[in-house]
């Protein structure tokens, strides 16, 4: 029979208002570890949101090119699909 697994601890041992206010001392000046250790947030939530390297709001990995570049391939793309669509049709 599978044994049945029991977290020994919770997910988070902070709250979003204990969060929020640990991310305003960061910010005016406090060391990250010691308010990671006053608020029980982990140093690398912490550290991820105030250096905003969180990619939360997005679905797919970050692309490698800048926007720029990024239209840049897409009229090349579209430049070679015209290319091979007129040798289709000879």
């Amino acid at each position: 029979m599978p044994r049945k697994y029991i977290r020994k601890d919770s997910y988070k041992k902070y709250s979003e208002s204990d969060f929020q206010l640990a991310i305003e001392l960061v910010e005016k000046g406090s060391s990250m570890r010691d308010t990671a250790k006053r608020f029980l947030v982990l140093y690398t939530t912490l550290n991820t949101h105030i250096n905003c390297q969180n990619l939360y709001n997005r679905a797919d990995r970050p692309t490698k090119f800048n926007q720029e570049e990024e239209e840049d391939n897409l009229e090349q793309t579209a430049l070679v699909k015209d290319i091979f669509r007129a040798l289709d049709l000879t």
